[in-house]
């Protein structure tokens, strides 16, 4: 069974803090793989990509580095094991 994250927040450019459904918390290191949950961009929902790097901007909202382009963390689910 896959693991779904329920929170992640920044800590640096290379990983982020993650928090599963049974309150485990973990470091990501990037590259991680999304899957993309509502279209963005040129992605349609049910895509997997990999995140690059992510950045914070300044409403402290995350953001993907996909490609060649930062994109709000909403728009992406995380998910483990499986």
């Amino acid at each position: 069974m896959q693991e779904v994250i329920i929170y992640s927040g920044y800590i640096d450019h290379s990983s982020i803090l993650v928090v599963n459904g049974s309150g485990t918390i973990s470091r990501l290191y990037v590259p991680f793989r999304v899957q993309c949950i509502s279209p963005i961009t040129t992605l349609p929902s049910g895509a997997w990509v990999y995140v690059e790097e992510v950045e914070q901007s300044r409403v402290d909202r995350l953001l993907y580095l996909i490609g060649t382009c930062f994109l709000p963390y909403h728009h992406f689910r995380i998910e483990l094991g499986g």
